[in-house]
């Protein structure tokens, strides 16, 4: 959890730094909106390590069922939320209102802060993502 929390951190800041988005609301936004922006930010990166990084934590170490129970329940969690709310993240939702930005505009993922690019089409590769992530655990129980 702890290397989760030092990426998001560092994906977060990186994003800020470099997201034509975040620098104009920098510059218009009061602290309070910008911090609420941060917060969001991070949170959003952390599901993001945590889903991604898990598996290799499973295949690699001997995790506690919990863990995996956990884990399976919030990739079900995960994906449901998309699906009851028109394969939308609320958090993306949340972020892209208060930035003023169209709601098809999507959350920058690891890849795309790193080469700067706006890339908003990726919702299959999440889903199979999270069947792969899915499957993998469960075959670790």
């Amino acid at each position: 959890m702890f290397i989760i929390a030092i990426l998001s951190l560092i994906f977060s800041v990186l994003d800020l730094l470099k997201n034509k988005y975040y620098k104009e609301k920098m510059n218009e936004s009061g602290k309070g909106k910008i911090a609420i922006l941060a917060f969001l930010l991070f949170i959003h990166n952390a599901v993001i390590f945590y889903v991604s990084l898990s598996p290799i934590y499973i295949m690699l170490t001997d995790t506690t069922i919990i863990y995996k129970l956990i884990y399976i329940a919030f990739l079900i969690f995960l994906r449901l939320h998309w699906y009851l709310n028109n394969n939308k993240c609320v958090i993306t939702q949340l972020q892209n209102k208060l930035m003023d930005l169209d709601e098809k505009t999507g959350n920058r993922d690891p890849c795309d802060i790193l080469f700067d690019e706006y890339n908003t089409n990726k919702g299959k590769i999440y889903v199979y993502y999270i069947i792969f992530a899915l499957t993998v655990t469960l075959m670790k129980l």
